[in-house]
């Protein structure tokens, strides 16, 4: 035999090796996918790559000119074993949409760029079969541009990686798509087409202006147009270098709106708090509580997208009209226990905001207070039978006397957030209260309305307790100690109080994941 041939089987061990790596590392990325998501290790095919990298071993120590016959036969059935092994895992990949893969990578960021290389290389193999499909491209598209960002310190938070060795591993990944060099102008022509979009995403101020220009799905569309183009590795390093602009733009942005849009929606629930509603704004606004907490929760993975802030914008923009004209039609709404008059809340918008979300609570509090003997110390007040239950602090008391004016107070706003507080922190105790009553041996309904209510306040508990800490900045500033000290005291109740209910409100969650 010839040199030739015996080169020829060589390249395709090469070939046969690298497509058993990219296939091992598919198969060991989808076995945690699905204990992460499914809880279920999903179905093994370790045995049959043991037996594959046992041949191939075997027939890398045969690569000689006296074997050649002999090897090539065993790289055929060699090569028909991973294909089918191979056609397996592409049904198994057609199962993970592009959303999962995000989900995944952005609970476990420290992934080694060598794997997403090797995930991208399986991809590539399973679109050389399949064909290419907007999903496959978008979960390429996201390998990619996971493996060629840094995070850097500054405005700009991501930052492609070196370019030479970024376009080293690019040009690897490109010959596997088999397509043939476009035509340099074609190139050009595409590289341009980045250009513009990269100065129309520029040229926008807002989150809200960036939606509505559309300029999103005109890349998204490009991208999917170009199909394994996209791949050729000059336009991929423009395509990586878009997608980082982009990303940084929409992270500044939210930074900058970030309490806008929060409490655009807080505010559909304190409105939901006081208006009756119909059956079937209730489920809507069921519904929406549910997408909130999606929300928060890819907030903390930092893994939201443009589509999903333009989705709950606009679902405030259709609920909060309708809940305030049952607000205007009820004139305030509701029951007299829970839409009355709140007193004594005026002045700080953050303050009405959390007073409106525990009505109720903060109602029974002053009603409780407004009814205390006003010559009864503080502590005794507090330990009065009818207040007890309350768990208020007798500095509590306090802040109530002299927000009623029959105190002086040189702080008005802080006695409005310690009696508001003491409000949050009484509907997190009944809140686990409640919770604690449905989780007997026989019945553990975790669909109940009290889950959703829970995690709702859990989220403005959340950013009232980082409210504290500037509260404690400032009164040390001013040298308030004694303010300051129950401030943290008041803050560590609250916490306390907040922890267990996470624990309990989550809890489906946590039951859901397996242990590592």
């Amino acid at each position: 035999m010839d040199v030739e041939e015996l080169s020829v089987l060589h390249r395709r061990y090469v070939d046969l090796s690298h497509r058993f790596r990219a296939s091992w590392v598919f198969h060991q990325f989808a076995h945690s996918l699905y204990k992460v998501f499914d809880g279920s290790p999903g179905e093994s095919h370790a045995e049959e790559f043991q037996t594959l990298y046992a041949q191939l071993k075997d027939v890398s120590q045969g690569l000689t000119a006296s074997e050649v016959d002999s090897t090539r036969i065993r790289l055929d059935e060699i090569s028909e074993q991973l294909k089918g092994l191979t056609r397996t895992l592409v049904e198994e990949d057609s199962r993970v949409p592009p959303e999962q893969l995000r989900q995944f990578f952005h609970r476990f960021p420290r992934y080694d760029d060598k794997i997403l290389f090797q995930l991208s290389r399986f991809l590539i193999y399973a679109a050389a079969r399949d064909g290419w499909t907007p999903e496959r491209l978008d979960k390429i598209d996201f390998l990619l541009t996971r493996a060629g960002q840094q995070e850097v310190d500054g405005p700009e938070r991501y930052m492609l990686v070196d370019r030479h060795q970024l376009r080293e591993n690019l040009e690897g990944l490109w010959t596997l798509t088999g397509s043939e060099v476009p035509n340099p102008d074609d190139i050009e022509g595409h590289k341009g087409a980045l250009r513009e979009i990269r100065d129309a995403i520029g040229s926008v101020s807002t989150l809200d202006e960036l939606n509505e220009s559309g300029v999103l799905d005109r890349y998204r569309d490009l991208k999917h147009r170009l199909g394994p183009t996209c791949l050729e590795p000059d336009l991929m390093l423009q395509v990586l270098e878009t997608n980082l602009v982009f990303k940084n733009l929409v992270q500044r942005f939210y930074r900058k709106e970030e309490q806008r849009i929060v409490a655009e929606y807080q505010r559909v629930f304190e409105l939901e708090a006081a208006v009756p509603l119909d059956l079937h704004l209730e489920r809507e606004l069921t519904e929406f509580r549910r997408e909130i907490e999606r929300f928060e929760r890819r907030l903390q993975q930092n893994d939201f997208r443009l589509g999903d802030l333009a989705h709950i914008r606009g679902r405030v923009k259709d609920l909060l009209p309708r809940l305030q004209e049952a607000s205007s039609e009820s004139g305030g709404g509701g029951s007299t226990k829970d839409t009355a008059p709140i007193p004594a809340i005026r002045g700080s918008g953050e303050d009405e905001g959390l007073a409106g979300h525990v009505r109720s609570e903060y109602q029974e509090v002053v009603q409780a207070l407004t009814e205390s003997d006003a010559e009864d110390s503080p502590r005794s007040v507090c330990l009065k039978p009818e207040i007890f239950p309350l768990g208020l602090e007798p500095r509590e008391v306090v802040a109530w006397r002299r927000l009623d004016s029959r105190e002086g107070s040189p702080d008005r706003e802080l006695e409005r957030f310690l009696l508001v507080t003491s409000a949050l922190r009484l509907r997190l105790k009944r809140l686990v209260e409640e919770i604690q009553e449905l989780l007997d041996d026989t019945a553990r309904d975790w669909e109940a309305p009290v889950y959703g209510k829970a995690r709702s306040t859990l989220a403005v508990a959340g950013e009232v307790l980082w409210r504290f800490h500037h509260r404690v900045l400032q009164l040390v500033q001013e040298g308030r100690a004694e303010d300051a000290r129950f401030i943290e005291v008041s803050r560590m109740r609250l916490m306390r109080e907040y922890s267990g209910l996470w624990l309990l409100a989550y809890k489906p969650y946590l039951d859901a994941v397996p242990e590592a």
